[in-house]
């Protein structure tokens, strides 16, 4: 039975929105614009960290109640609670990678060892006199608008917990983070159509980010509202069978079985939605197409830690037929082996010999093929998926697989931590001179400053503005802030 059934809806509750005054204060642009980048991506660094830690508290008893726990979290800087009041299966989706994430991140320099994972020093949020309007969906699922009430932040640049890596960079461009400061800077928080989903999870009612986006995308469509229970998952008893049933689906080109195999986990709002968010005949299949695809070949071997498993792919063959083509390719142990059409294409497009191209030939074959590019880090990884890398890096420095989980003893392809897995992956091959030579570049591009010198002559002006910033006031219209919050040109 799906967690969506016989869950009495409360009435939606009426309330008048309360009218705000909201203050904008005048600054310097420049202050405000790093202030601002800085607080909000340290704060949602550590909101993120949060889901690492949350516990499995139960939920609130009201959607209300669910929103107002974010918020006043929040307002605590209380970061692990504001997590813990999320859908589960969104909170758990980067518990590990995040997790890794900060460490790198502090490895790198870019947050000093300071920075605390359950909290951010140099920010500081308020909200005040919220009000809220609920709205049911279906049963367990309700919208909460935010009718009134306003937020007020502080930025203190000399707190933030940057590192010294991120702190010379800036210091490089001019900027002094200890000197920028923003105090009691108030906003409006309520809006006629803004709102948040909650979910009931079976043990209180949570926030969902998935449900806040699907509903959006409901409401924008003009569908109607979702089933009770919506696509029904397609579970596996093994991870291996979790990614060869997905593998399969998309080379047939069945995308509602493709989409049933993704985990309930990351995509549970996709999956309820999908009868109403999408018209399975506006659907491509195998019979709009010419061609045929055959997965010819599959080796796969998991490496599994409870309920989370890396799907190594170890061989993999495809063969495609169409009417002027018929071929194919197998890759493993390091090279792709062509068959058919293919080996012609590949001879006279690569200029290869033979049949088979393997890791240690993909630098001659780059080479040639595009002059003298250095083709020594463009590797595919021919080794199978387990060896994809990033462009660039030392495939012998990590393993990259297919991330699966385990929901409710059932397993299923998870494509957030799959990606997430390999950006991780990928910034573990990153070191602190490979960021100072990008900065490097950076400077001599723009000549030390973003509006002054290097490559780009005189300093890269935006159109109708001069150094001064004359002219920014007519361009408000692409950042939509009404009116101008840097003060008088020049400031």
């Amino acid at each position: 039975m799906s967690d969506h059934d016989g869950i009495p809806m409360e009435e939606p509750a009426t309330v008048d929105p309360v009218p705000v005054g909201t203050e904008i204060r005048r600054g310097p642009l420049g202050g405000r614009i790093v202030a601002g980048a800085l607080g909000a991506v340290l704060l949602a660094g550590g909101v993120a960290f949060a889901a690492t830690q949350a516990g499995d508290d139960g939920g609130a008893e009201t959607p209300e109640a669910a929103v107002e726990q974010l918020l006043d979290a929040m307002a605590d800087e209380d970061l692990l609670g504001a997590l813990a009041s999320l859908d589960p299966g969104e909170r758990d989706t980067f518990r590990e990678p995040v997790e890794d994430l900060f460490e790198e991140l502090e490895r790198l320099g870019v947050v000093g060892s300071s920075f605390e994972l359950t909290g951010v020093d140099g920010v500081d949020i308020e909200f005040d006199d919220v009000t809220f309007r609920t709205e049911p969906v279906v049963d367990g699922l309700a919208r909460v608008y935010v009718t009134g009430g306003s937020a007020t932040y502080a930025v203190d640049g000399s707190e933030l917990p940057i590192g010294d890596f991120l702190a010379d960079t800036l210091d490089r461009f001019g900027v002094d983070p200890g000197a920028l400061l923003e105090t009691d800077t108030e906003e409006a928080i309520a809006g006629e159509d803004t709102f948040l989903v909650a979910r009931d999870t079976g043990d209180g009612w949570r926030v969902s980010i998935g449900y806040t986006a699907a509903e959006a995308a409901r409401e924008s469509m003009g569908a109607p509202a979702p089933p009770a229970t919506g696509m029904e998952a397609i579970g596996a008893d093994s991870p291996e069978e979790a990614v060869e049933g997905l593998l399969r689906a998309a080379a047939a080109i069945d995308i509602p079985d493709a989409v049933a195999r993704l985990s309930p986990d990351e995509l549970r709002a996709l999956h309820h939605y999908w009868p109403v968010l999408v018209d399975p005949s506006e659907l491509p299949s195998a019979d709009d197409l010419d061609v045929s695809v055959e997965l010819s070949e599959l080796e796969l071997d998991a490496d599994t830690d409870g309920d989370r498993a890396q799907v190594l792919v170890r061989r993999i063959g495809a063969d495609v037929a169409s009417e002027d083509f018929t071929g194919g390719a197998t890759i493993a142990d390091g090279c792709i082996t062509l068959r058919g059409d293919a080996v012609d294409a590949a001879q006279e497009e690569l200029g290869i010999d033979g049949d088979t191209v393997c890791q240690d030939d993909l630098p001659e074959i780059f080479e040639e093929a595009m002059g003298q590019l250095d083709g020594s880090g463009l590797g595919f990884g021919l080794g199978g998926i387990d060896d994809l890398v990033v462009p660039g890096l030392d495939p012998a420095q990590g393993t990259f697989g297919i991330t699966a989980t385990r929901v409710d003893g059932q397993w299923y392809v998870a494509p957030i931590r799959t990606f997430a897995d390999l950006g991780i992956a990928g910034l573990r091959t990153v070191e602190r001179e490979d960021l100072e030579v990008a900065v490097d570049a950076i400077k001599g591009f723009f000549g030390g400053g973003f509006f002054g010198g290097g490559m780009v002559g005189e300093g890269f002006v935006p159109p109708g503005l001069t150094d001064d910033l004359e002219g920014w006031s007519e361009h408000e219209e692409l950042f939509d802030i009404g009116e101008p919050v840097w003060g008088e040109p020049g400031s």
